[in-house]
């Protein structure tokens, strides 16, 4: 049994010697796999950020048929023009600032009910645009795709400020100074 014994620790320290030589390619294998991996994950991550968060081509079809859609013909459109705004941007360690200006397209027949409530709650309107443009960076305010989000979104903050729950009288809005300084 002794001489058994001694086989089988010889043996036995054998294998464990051998083992140890073949384990080290497989885990420095995985290691490796798993920086591959890791890396293309943030290479992903900083390619989405960078891009605005745009990676769908879809989306981006999308946009430009929302955004090259004339209003329908036969609708008389009235406008009106709000006061500019001058505001800070959201850019860090410089000082950059936007002054724009809006033009508000609405359908005749909603015409006077709209500028009723523009009127009334002017000093809202201007407030919230202008908390909504400080908290873009440069790049939200660059490009035609980017001015005409701001613009698309504009029309729908002020329709859900206005008439909120009920049918929007904004139809589109236009811009009457965009400068960025």
């Amino acid at each position: 049994m002794a001489q058994l014994g001694g086989k089988g620790g010889a043996k036995a320290g054998g294998e464990q010697g051998g083992s140890g030589g073949k384990g080290l390619p497989v885990v420095f294998l995985i290691v490796a796999a798993m920086v591959v991996i890791i890396s293309a994950a943030g290479g992903w991550a900083t390619a989405t950020i960078l891009a605005g968060g745009q990676t769908d081509a879809a989306d981006n079809e999308e946009i430009v048929a929302l955004e090259d859609t004339p209003p329908p013909e036969g609708e008389d459109m009235s406008y009106i023009d709000l006061d500019p705004i001058t505001v800070n941007i959201d850019v860090p360690r410089v000082s950059r600032y936007i002054r724009a200006s809006f033009t508000l397209a609405i359908k005749e027949g909603d015409f006077a009910e709209a500028e009723k409530w523009i009127k009334k709650h002017d000093r809202e309107i201007r407030n919230d645009l202008q908390v909504y443009l400080a908290g873009l960076t440069l790049d939200d305010v660059r490009g035609e795709k980017n001015i005409n989000r701001v613009r698309r979104e504009v029309a729908d903050k002020l329709n859900e400020k206005l008439w909120p729950g009920r049918r929007p009288r904004v139809n589109h809005v236009l811009l009457k100074e965009w400068a960025i300084q």
